[in-house]
């Protein structure tokens, strides 16, 4: 829906590149469609693209049009829930981060931006990356792998799916 959106924003008078940008939904995978209820990788990819699409928002405003640290620090709580949902949503905090700092390179004006980045890597920081330093000082390592409790699923069958799955919720 994201991409939908952004490409509304950029083209809006190009209807063949909007139905494309939609029909693109309908190779979402297949576990969206079939799931049950709203799963760990669903919600922080749906945090991720919002996380991107109002980055590509603020980028492609002129400078003074740009959000302000109110709204940036909100982009950053949405990378922080989509970190703390999963480890993975730490990519989104880096290439947002990144993306901010590359346009203002560009630009050659690093003084409007950095306190932009600070706001944001800082915001989502707090609220994601906590249960992570929580393990470190409490177990000594960031991320937990290889534990036994893990090793059940490996004894679990893969399950089965029939044409119901895609008809029902």
């Amino acid at each position: 829906a994201c991409a939908v959106a952004w490409v509304w924003r950029i083209d809006r008078e190009n209807g063949p590149r909007i139905v494309m940008a939609a029909a693109l939904l309908l190779f979402m995978p297949a576990h969206i469609y079939m799931s049950a209820m709203l799963g760990e990788e669903i919600l922080s990819g749906a945090l991720i693209s919002a996380v991107l699409y109002g980055v590509a928002v603020d980028l492609t405003r002129e400078p003074e049009q740009r959000f302000p640290l109110l709204a940036t620090a909100g982009l950053g709580v949405l990378a922080g829930l989509a970190f703390l949902t999963k480890l993975t949503g730490l990519l989104v905090v880096a290439a947002a981060g990144f993306a901010y700092l590359v346009d203002a390179l560009r630009r050659r004006d690093l003084t409007h931006v950095i306190p932009k980045v600070l706001v944001f890597g800082l915001v989502a920081g707090v609220i994601g990356g906590w249960p992570y330093v929580l393990n470190r000082v409490e177990y000594g390592y960031f991320y937990p792998q290889n534990l036994m409790v893990h090793e059940l699923m490996f004894t679990m069958p893969p399950g089965e799916r029939g044409l119901m799955d895609y008809l029902t919720f």
